[in-house]
């Protein structure tokens, strides 16, 4: 049986006003430290016909270090929207220095 590939290569973006590192009076902002990254499920109906698709997920890490705010800015594939936006839910982060930065993530199902 020929299984799924998701592919969660942890480079999240932090963004500002919709632009990557923004002004230069922006603050430099470090990538979070993750502390718990759940992979999307792959429903086997999406394994079965060999169906890949891209997600991009956009998020803020609140004080506590969970993520909040989740917006799935485009995706391929409604399905595989749903299991990043369950996934995203359950990510865990060292609480950031900088409090409402909007992070990136492009997950891809291949």
């Amino acid at each position: 049986m020929k299984t799924k590939n998701v592919l969660i290569a942890l480079s999240i973006i932090a963004l500002s006003g919709g632009i990557i590192n923004a002004a230069p009076e922006t603050p430099e902002v470090k990538a979070p430290e993750a502390l718990k990254i759940v992979e999307p499920e792959v429903p086997y109906s999406q394994t079965r016909w060999g169906a890949t698709g891209t997600v991009v997920v956009t998020f803020e890490i609140n004080e506590n270090g969970e993520t909040a705010n989740i917006h799935i800015e485009s995706a391929d594939d409604t399905v595989y929207a749903a299991k990043v936006e369950e996934a995203v839910r359950q990510w865990r982060f060292k609480a950031p220095e900088v409090q409402g930065v909007t992070y990136r993530q492009v997950v891809n199902f291949s």
